[in-house]
């Protein structure tokens, strides 16, 4: 084959069969070449407006600012004021600053002060959360407690049990106890009650007095007529008049005020017992382990005692000091199971006079809310012997100056006066 002119090495072997426009031959389409498109060359500027953001190979990355796209069919930063400025007002550069420098700075440092504050929000927002979570539980569970509190004050049986006195008051609060075998808030004529005692609370709260008299305590006792007084026991006179004729009883003899007068079921005894699980006190066997109803029948028994009802009032106040001690556990006061049970069961067996409102009762609560079960002082009015009188029986005859002398250091929060009449 004879090789055309202008060709002696034979190269055109075909590959420029195209640009002969008498061949017959198909021309190759020219391929795409593999990869992303080349940039613009450097002296183009690129037009965020018109560039295709999403093709494949550009899909996903991050698109320039609005302040620094230039709009459509604009010139290059270089030549073009407007594009200056809005690069210059972007990246914080030289160019464009001659016009509205002054707020783009401030408008710079907004920004800046957004984004800290943005970090700041999202760094401390789940620990805001968090403890602000927290603080509303308390004040909701505070707010329960508070509430169920006033409806179990609200459930304590209340009747007219305060007797009239003309005396002046005293500087502390004193509350009349009185253990009955009455069940639940009845108030039965023909109850036995067990107990007797006189519960003052110093007018800081920072200390508590508890007056054991024993059933068998001869005082005189205040009748329909002024002039006349009768002599008989305590339990006597319970069974005559109930809780208002022993309240009578004791304020003139004492010349104290009484404020309060409580009534508690021995049933509420038992089931506080139990709740606690249980109480722990001195015998003549050594220290031993008590439920509620095994405790009712050792503080009650007689049988053995030298000093009869005396040794009887010590127990009951030592189941009483027990049971203070074992409510007060972090265990009972912290667990709101065991704590809702005690206040059931206290207030379930528990009647009060009428004139005990629950505001009272609160603000007797809150005034004893640093009184620790070791400054609450255990004492028995005094005494003097043990005698017969007439259908009576044995009887307990007080001491009557040191009777009205122990009334006289309860009326004037006297500490001292009242200490030397500790058991």
């Amino acid at each position: 084959m004879d090789r055309p002119a202008g060709d002696p090495a034979g190269t055109n072997d075909g590959s420029n069969a195209g640009s002969n426009p008498g061949s017959n031959e198909e021309t190759e389409p020219a391929r795409r070449p593999i990869g992303p498109p080349p940039p613009p060359p450097p002296t183009q500027t690129l037009d965020p407006a018109t560039f295709d953001w999403e093709h494949p190979d550009y899909k996903g990355q991050r698109r320039p600012s609005r302040s620094s796209r230039s709009p459509s069919g604009s010139s290059s930063g270089s030549s073009s004021g407007s594009s200056g400025r809005s690069h210059g007002r972007s990246h914080g550069t030289s160019r464009g600053r001659s016009h509205g420098s002054t707020r783009s700075r401030h408008h710079s440092r907004w920004r800046r002060l957004r984004r800290k504050y943005r970090r700041w929000r999202h760094k401390w927002r789940r620990p805001r959360n968090i403890v602000l979570g927290a603080l509303l539980a308390i004040v909701l569970v505070v707010l329960a407690y508070a509430l169920y509190l006033n409806a179990q004050l609200s459930a304590i049986g209340r009747a007219p049990m305060l007797a009239d006195y003309s005396g002046p008051n005293s500087a502390g609060t004193n509350v009349l106890l009185v253990g009955s075998e009455a069940p639940g808030q009845t108030l039965e004529a023909d109850a036995r009650t067990l107990v007797i005692q006189l519960v003052h609370l110093a007018a800081d709260g920072s200390r508590a007095d508890v007056v054991d008299f024993p059933r068998d305590l001869y005082l005189s006792t205040p009748t329909g007529d002024p002039k006349v007084r009768d002599q008989q026991t305590l339990e006597a006179t319970y069974e005559a008049g109930g809780n208002p004729l022993v309240a009578s009883t004791l304020q003139d003899d004492l010349g104290l005020r009484i404020d309060h007068v409580a009534q508690v079921s021995f049933d509420g005894y038992v089931a506080v017992t139990d709740r606690i699980g249980g109480v722990t006190v001195p015998t003549g066997q050594g220290v031993r382990h008590y439920t509620g109803q095994e405790m009712l029948r050792y503080a009650d028994a007689t049988k053995g005692l030298v000093n009869g009802d005396v040794d009887t009032g010590q127990r009951h106040q030592q189941w009483l000091k027990q049971m203070l001690v074992g409510s007060v556990t972090p265990g009972m006061l912290i667990n709101p199971v065991n704590l809702v049970g005690l206040l059931h069961d206290t207030t379930r067996n528990l009647v009060v006079d009428d004139t005990f409102t629950n505001g009272d009762m609160r603000s007797l609560m809150w005034r004893a809310r640093h009184l620790r079960p070791d400054a609450i002082r255990y004492l028995t009015a005094p005494y003097r012997r043990f005698a017969h009188r007439g259908t009576a029986g044995r009887v307990l005859l007080p001491q009557d100056t040191a009777l009205r002398q122990l009334g006289s250091a309860l009326r004037t929060d006297n500490a001292s006066g009242i200490a030397t009449f500790d058991n």
